[in-house]
């Protein structure tokens, strides 16, 4: 009897507990980790929206960036983090796709996360600089079907991979896919001559192509045109595939066991964040589409769905770490 009235008292506690640290949460600055080098699109979506969730809350969101490894480094950072609501991710797309690019992923994608929210979606945007000898997507496929070793082509993550497979399948023109940290330095490279083109994404190219360096955007990699990007055609239009379409999206998650007052307590900042008017003008200026359902109950059936998707085009393209 006395065993079961102690347990029943520790039950009681924990039940009072829970919610009266929903209530009281955030106490501190609440850590965000970008898996990716600073001045990605996935840093330059963060930062606006961590300043009203932060406003949100009551406590600032600080963005933390942790690059490596394809987002592995900054993942198994928050994944091995306590499940307290003060450590967040940002969560690319391809992060179920870790294992194509470790072969000994030290977390699982699902399981070891708690998904809160997405908040954009991110096409690519084909580039290559101004002393190349083509200036359009078909005359780089051309060039490259003249070379013996293809032309070379840089990218940041599993998508950016699959990417390039799609372009593969377009000719019989070889592709040397090149891993970058950051979508940043493959423009620098391609202005630079060292690489002859890359998939970055529209923030990034708005802020090198604003300083007039000659920059060329090839195509676009979504199934509509970029309204932020509007001169620049898909590469379904360029090459008549009406199905090629390749985007990313980001958005929070905890680690696993996150209590479910806090994720909801997120949740319901994070939803009200990005109905503001102005964040939304200014994130689509950036190039880069608002979602509108940001509930964790939808960013969890779009990780399974990625997972199943572009894994089964992952393995299709022989994508091996």
């Amino acid at each position: 009897m006395r065993a079961g009235r102690m347990l029943l008292l520790l039950v009681s506690m924990l039940m009072v507990s829970v919610p009266a640290v929903a209530d009281t949460y955030p106490t501190k600055p609440i850590r965000w980790v970008v898996p990716f080098a600073p001045g990605g699109s996935s840093d330059a979506s963060a930062r606006p929206i961590a300043t009203l969730l932060g406003a949100e809350l009551g406590q600032p969101v600080v963005v933390e960036n942790r690059p490596g490894a394809g987002a592995i480094v900054g993942s198994d950072f928050v994944a091995k983090a306590p499940a307290d609501g003060y450590t967040l991710l940002l969560v690319p797309g391809t992060h179920t796709l870790g294992k194509y690019l470790s072969k000994n992923l030290p977390y699982d994608p699902v399981k070891d996360f708690t998904p809160i929210g997405r908040m954009v979606s991110v096409p690519y945007v084909l580039v290559t600089g101004p002393k190349q000898p083509f200036a359009s997507l078909p005359e780089l496929i051309a060039f490259g079907s003249r070379q013996d070793k293809g032309f070379s082509f840089g990218t940041t993550d599993v998508l950016g991979m699959l990417t390039v497979e799609l372009l593969k399948s377009l000719s019989n023109t070889k592709v040397v896919q090149i891993n970058y940290k950051g979508a940043p330095a493959i423009v620098t490279d391609v202005l630079g001559g060292h690489l002859d083109a890359g998939a970055t994404t529209p923030p990034v190219v708005k802020g090198f192509s604003q300083d007039k360096n000659g920059l060329r955007m090839l195509a676009v990699t979504s199934a509509r045109r970029s309204p932020s990007l509007p001169d620049v055609p898909t590469v379904a239009e360029l090459t008549g595939i009406a199905s090629f379409e390749v985007a990313t999206w980001y958005g929070i998650a905890g680690p696993a066991g996150l209590p479910a007052p806090i994720a909801e307590r997120i949740e319901r900042a994070l939803m009200k964040v990005m109905k503001d008017p102005e964040l939304r003008t200014r994130l689509v200026n950036m190039g880069v589409d608002v979602i509108e359902d940001n509930s964790a109950r939808a960013m969890a059936a779009t990780m399974l769905s990625n997972a199943d998707q572009w894994g089964a085009l992952a393995e299709k393209a022989g994508i091996k770490p």
